[in-house]
């Protein structure tokens, strides 16, 4: 953690891996979302190492490209991975889930998509968000500021809505019911295997219980568990 932290003071990427006890399960990638670092993730991993896996947590610098550049990276580093595993798991937080469409498009194209096993996305702003809408709209300098944010607005002619919509993978996505930031319905994706809220805020919601249940259940039997409510 102190390790993580002063290479972010810094102003540099920590690529944290929390190796598992051998078990057998899939690895998981975790990637964080928008104005986060890849420290935000870390307790959430430590859950997921707790169940045996093996768990990177990718970080990136989520104001200096646009999505499309920053899910250029993630297939990179994807493809790094591959080279010694035979497949993956991967869970996204909000913008991160972006960052994975289009990677996995990436991943097609290079014919590794196998690779992938299944995709838990946690709050994916899909349809963009109404609150970078806003920001964009009231506040000049905010995308010179923070790049990918005109690529997530709502309005109709947003980026957001023309990244690749990823087909063939097993998909479950986690909404927040109390999200300020992404709506519900901007959440779901065409294709998507499952889908199921819970009751939490956006920010921090990998840290509540229910979302890492879920999680879990669903990167272990392909749905979630919709008989377990918040």
């Amino acid at each position: 953690m102190i390790q993580s932290l002063l290479r972010y003071s810094a102003g540099l990427r920590h690529l944290e891996h929390l190796p598992g006890n051998g078990g057998g399960k899939t690895p998981v990638v975790l990637v964080h979302g928008l104005l986060h670092r890849g420290v935000i993730m870390r307790p959430f991993g430590l859950a997921l190492q707790a169940t045996g896996r093996d768990v990177w947590i990718y970080d990136y610098r989520t104001t200096r490209h646009h999505i499309g550049e920053h899910g250029a990276e993630l297939a990179a580093f994807l493809l790094k991975l591959r080279k010694d595993l035979p497949e993956i798991d991967l869970v996204t937080h909000s913008m991160g889930g972006l960052l994975a469409r289009v990677a996995l498009d990436r991943l097609r194209r290079e014919n590794a998509t196998g690779f992938i096993r299944r995709v838990v996305m946690l709050a994916p702003p899909n349809h963009g968000s109404d609150l970078a809408a806003k920001w964009v709209a009231h506040f000049a300098p905010a995308p010179y500021l923070v790049r990918p944010l005109p690529d997530l607005s709502s309005t109709a002619e947003a980026p957001v809505h023309r990244l690749p919509v990823p087909a063939g993978f097993e998909i479950g996505i986690i909404a927040a019911r109390f999200d300020s930031k992404v709506a519900l319905d901007s959440t779901h994706l065409q294709g998507e295997t499952d889908h199921t809220i819970v009751d939490t805020g956006h920010a921090f919601m990998m840290n509540h219980p229910d979302t890492r249940y879920q999680t879990c259940f669903f990167l272990e039997h392909g749905h979630f568990d919709h008989a377990k409510t918040s």
